[in-house]
């Protein structure tokens, strides 16, 4: 009972960044950015709590680093639009203020 709670819990506050997310970013760049923030996180987590890491050689660790690196490589890709393509933040940012004829004096 107790670790289905901990799971509801997880999920809403999961489903509430999500939602947060996507009301500031386009689509196409918040959910391949959550997905790998997930996908790193219960990675790590499950080798941490399964002992995984306890066994790894140098080799293993170079490889698992690789992984990591590449997943997060890959969504950096993903997420790289061209400027004005679909999803591609807008020139200057979201969070720059337009002023018109406010131009330094």
């Amino acid at each position: 009972a107790v670790v289905a709670a901990i799971g509801a819990a997880h999920v809403a506050v999961w489903l509430y960044r999500l939602n947060s997310g996507l009301r500031r970013y386009p689509s196409l760049f918040i959910v391949p950015v959550f997905q790998a923030s997930w996908i790193s996180f219960t990675v790590l987590s499950g080798g941490i709590f399964f002992g995984e890491f306890s066994e790894f050689n140098p080799r293993r660790t170079a490889g698992f680093a690789s992984g990591l690196a590449l997943v997060i490589a890959g969504v950096a890709v993903l997420i790289s639009a061209p400027p004005g393509s679909p999803g591609a933040p807008p020139p200057g940012g979201e969070d720059e203020e337009v002023i018109p004829g406010g131009g330094a004096d």
